[in-house]
């Protein structure tokens, strides 16, 4: 699957994102954390936007989900989180408060020795997983595009190195 969707991007990177899931998701961040130029794109295109916003709520909610399985600490990170259900800060935003707050009996039943956030983060993460794709394949097609005007500007750049190149050992 990663090849199929990294296939406009170099053998580097996809020999990096062999390990599978995680690795794609780490080269993701890596691309648009160090492609500014990807980056505006990105956030300029509704799919993008809306796939960078997905990936976002995924770093939190793995964040939230690791500081709940610390017992007391992370049910204060995973009350906190529910409590932002409120808010326009909300890490699950397609799933219910109903079901984000009954998810909680678990916490409740077994006193905080079962971490419970982890069902909140995998229905969100069943949202938004579309969402990722999407954004990879977005990603794929910007590359792709990067790739044939680099190609196509290629020869000119040749040309004029050529041209230029040689007035340089004249001068010189």
């Amino acid at each position: 699957m990663s090849e199929k969707l990294f296939k406009s991007v170099p053998s580097a990177v996809i020999e990096r994102t062999e390990m599978g899931m995680v690795g794609q998701v780490r080269e993701l961040v890596r691309l648009i954390l160090w492609d500014k130029v990807l980056r505006d794109k990105l956030v300029d295109n509704p799919i993008g936007k809306e796939g960078l916003d997905a990936l976002k709520r995924l770093g939190k909610n793995f964040s939230i989900v690791l500081a709940d399985s610390v017992p007391v600490l992370g049910s204060v990170v995973h009350w906190s989180a529910d409590v932002l259900k409120l808010s326009k800060h909300d890490a699950t935003p397609d799933v219910s408060k109903l079901t984000a707050w009954g998810a909680n009996i678990i916490d409740v039943l077994t006193l905080d020795t079962i971490p419970s956030y982890w069902i909140q983060a995998a229905l969100q993460l069943r949202k938004d997983l579309p969402k990722l794709q999407a954004l990879l394949k977005l990603i794929q097609k910007i590359r792709t595009e990067e790739m044939e005007d680099y190609e196509e500007n290629q020869s000119q750049v040749d040309g004029a190195i050529r041209v230029f190149g040689t007035e340089e050992r004249d001068e010189k």
